[in-house]
């Protein structure tokens, strides 16, 4: 079994952030009219993908209430099913490709290395596809939360039963290379199952956000140092430590875990810095810090508690 918990390094420059900020994401929380847009194969007979409230023993939970793109809002999932839909990037987000990333939440419940779900890319209109997880030549990095396994018809998809988790699909990183000339990009979600009814409830997505930042990036990629961030876990308040000599202004940046920027302020840094930062109205969870400037770059990771 192949488990994989990856968060990784944010890699990001200045002008990217301020791309970022200044533009409109594209995204879908099902709860109210989304961005993205999301197509579900109507015509199969296969469809089972829902938008409601989830009312199953372990798909119990979204992301953002109350609604959540499902296998089913009652039901176990059913037997030799192929049930699909597919997310499409808009030509807006394409003009920044291939620095985009695509990012949700998930929670699963599959009988573990039989069913499960197989992501898949396309840059040709749907006429090929790749599998995210085996695709040497344009993979794009896969980050998170996430457990996968080869499936019943051999192919590498997300199995298991899961926590509601957070993983992100990111092109333009050291991975992979992304093809030339590529217009549109779409990904598909494949529900697969085999012959025997295991009475799992499947697999729940929420709150799809197309990012025009990527964790991971190659574009003007740096180096990091480490630095100390005091208390950690912290409570009210962090204290970043750098322990050599610095004569710049920097940026400060802090990141939720799903990428989004929360904080960020300019900071004058001279001689040895003992910089803090009021983290009291934070939820709860997993942060990063990014310290940039010209001639240096920190980054760590810290937890706040309630």
């Amino acid at each position: 079994m192949k488990t994989i918990k990856a968060i990784l390094s944010l890699f990001l420059t200045v002008a990217t952030i301020q791309m970022y900020a200044q533009s409109e994401r594209q995204a879908n929380n099902f709860d109210t009219e989304g961005t993205l847009e999301i197509m579900i194969d109507s015509t199969s007979a296969d469809t089972i993908w829902q938008i409601g409230i989830p009312q199953k023993s372990v798909l119990n939970e979204t992301s953002s209430q109350p609604n959540a793109l499902m296998t089913d809002t009652l039901n176990t999932y059913p037997v030799n099913t192929n049930a699909s839909f597919t997310v499409e990037m808009s030509e807006f987000t394409m003009e920044f490709f291939p620095y985009i990333q695509l990012e949700w939440f998930y929670k699963t419940d599959f009988e573990d290395a039989v069913d499960g779900g197989i992501i898949e890319v396309s840059y040709d209109l749907g006429q090929t596809w790749s599998n995210i997880f085996t695709d040497t030549i344009y993979r794009p990095e896969v980050v998170g939360t996430y457990q996968y396994d080869t499936l019943h018809n051999q192919v590498a998809g997300m199995t298991g039963t899961s926590e509601l988790s957070w993983m992100a699909i990111c092109w333009g990183t050291a991975i992979g290379s992304p093809p030339a000339d590529i217009e549109n990009v779409q990904v598909r979600f494949t529900m697969t199952t085999d012959s025997v009814d295991s009475q799992h409830d499947g697999w729940l997505i929420d709150n799809f956000n197309v990012g025009l930042l990527v964790i991971g990036s190659t574009a003007n990629r740096v180096n990091f140092k480490n630095m100390t961030v005091y208390p950690n876990p912290a409570l009210n308040e962090i204290e970043l430590n750098i322990a050599e000599i610095i004569n710049e202004d920097v940026d400060v940046y802090i990141y939720d875990n799903a990428g989004q920027i929360i904080y960020s302020e300019k900071a004058a840094m001279y001689g040895e810095v003992k910089h803090k930062v009021n983290v009291s109205n934070f939820p709860k969870g997993i942060y990063y810090v990014i310290v940039s400037g010209e001639e240096v770059h920190y980054r760590q990771k810290f937890i706040k508690l309630n």
